[in-house]
């Protein structure tokens, strides 16, 4: 660029910068204009970018990295961080109490009482019950959703409210907890049959979702997060909410993390409504920038605690029991060849070593082209072998993971 055109920089970092280039992977500076990196490379090179108001910073520690990419982050189900009880880093059933005794305190009118966060394993072997919460009210119907959002913990006002009773049937694909030798239900309720209480929870709106899809950005960029994935899992009826406020957001000009976005099959779904669904949002945000929509979300499995995880050996504590697929190997393999013929990538929830068999194998049947560059994912990955890993390699699939997640085997 001739020096007399040469634009002025609002900022000019040194320091030790990673450029993600293999080829020149380090530099001494960047130099940024207008929100956009205009120079990168020695520190003679970024002088030159330097004017009056040039802000200067010297960063001497560490490293300055590129934005980072979450991989799997359910951004507008912060309504529930947002709106209700948060139970989140507590460490015990008297902590859950108290954090909902205080939420209802300093919200004396609210009608149903919802929250998030809590964990299975801070229970003993019957899980959370319902008495724990009916201690607290028996009044106000409450419904609390585990911190892996594959559980529910209710009160008996809330199981009221809905009709579930001991004569309740089994939810396909889902567990109701029963006290044992009985067919009275303990407020535990596992997957699928989460979603009886549905029609409980408050209802979100479009703004509420923006709101929190908003506050979810802010705790993003504060963490150098500039690129993120929902898997959107629960609750389709209002997906049409959530959507809009991710549109509304990005017509105020408001959108700063670039979102893409997975449209879920779950396995009570129709298959030719939620692809049909899938179609309308990839085309709804097809030319949007920060907002797309081109992934199929399935899930293989549950979780490990509450032995819903799909395993090829039995659960320790549990002879007999391995858990059980959330789709046959032959559904799981339809809904991924349908996707990929469609143009669109796949992210699927396994956890147990059989269901990430499941869905290598479904990967495998689908990934016919052989020129395309597929970008297919596992997420979670907790219990694995080393097999797995070099069929991973061999397919391509990507793995999203964090290590809090994984267990030894």
């Amino acid at each position: 660029m001739d020096e007399t055109t040469k634009m002025t920089a609002d900022l000019i970092v040194y320091g030790k910068i990673y450029t993600a280039d293999s080829k020149r992977s380090l530099a001494q500076a960047m130099a940024v204009a207008d929100g956009k990196i205009i120079y990168v490379g020695d520190r003679a090179g970024a002088e030159r970018y330097a004017g009056e108001n040039t802000q200067v910073i010297e960063h001497d520690k560490g490293l300055v990295i590129p934005g980072m990419t979450e991989g799997h982050a359910h951004i507008s189900s912060t309504t529930e961080i947002v709106y209700g009880v948060s139970l989140a880093n507590k460490e015990s059933i008297d902590d859950y109490v108290t954090a909902i005794k205080d939420y209802m305190a300093s919200h004396p009118d609210e009608k149903v009482v919802s929250g998030s966060g809590f964990e299975n394993g801070v229970f003993g072997s019957l899980g959370p019950t319902a008495d724990i919460l009916d201690d607290i009210s028996t009044d106000v119907p409450m419904v609390m959703i585990s911190e892996d959002h594959h559980s529910y913990w209710v009160n008996s006002k809330a199981m009221e409210l809905v009709g579930i009773d001991e004569t309740t049937a089994e939810v396909p694909n889902g567990v109701i907890v029963r006290y044992p030798g009985t067919s009275r239900p303990t407020g535990w309720f596992k997957e699928m049959a989460g979603n009886l209480f549905s029609a409980v929870l408050p209802e979100m709106t479009a703004d509420n979702f923006a709101h929190a899809i908003e506050c979810y950005q802010d705790i993003a960029l504060s963490n150098g997060v500039t690129i993120a994935f929902e898997p959107m899992f629960d609750k389709k009826q209002n997906y049409d909410r959530r959507f809009a406020g991710y549109a509304k957001l990005n017509s105020e000009g408001k959108l700063k993390v670039t979102f893409r976005v997975g449209y879920t099959l779950e396995p009570v779904d129709d298959e030719d409504y939620v692809f049909a669904e899938l179609a309308k949002y990839h085309e709804k945000f097809r030319y949007v920038p920060k907002i797309q929509v081109n992934t199929l979300k399935i899930f293989a499995d549950g979780v490990v605690e509450g032995h819903t995880a799909f395993l090829r050996d039995d659960y320790a504590d549990a002879p007999g029991d391995k858990g059980e697929p959330m789709l046959s190997q032959e559904r799981t393999n339809a809904a991924v060849k349908r996707a990929l013929d469609a143009g669109y990538d796949v992210h699927a929830h396994a956890i147990g070593d059989a269901a990430i068999d499941e869905v290598l194998n479904a990967y495998e049947y689908g990934q016919t082209e052989t020129d395309r560059d597929y970008r297919n994912a596992i997420t979670h990955l907790q219990v694995m072998v080393p097999e797995h890993v070099d069929r991973m390699k061999s397919l391509g699939v990507v793995a999203v993971t964090n290590p809090y997640w994984h267990f030894r085997r």
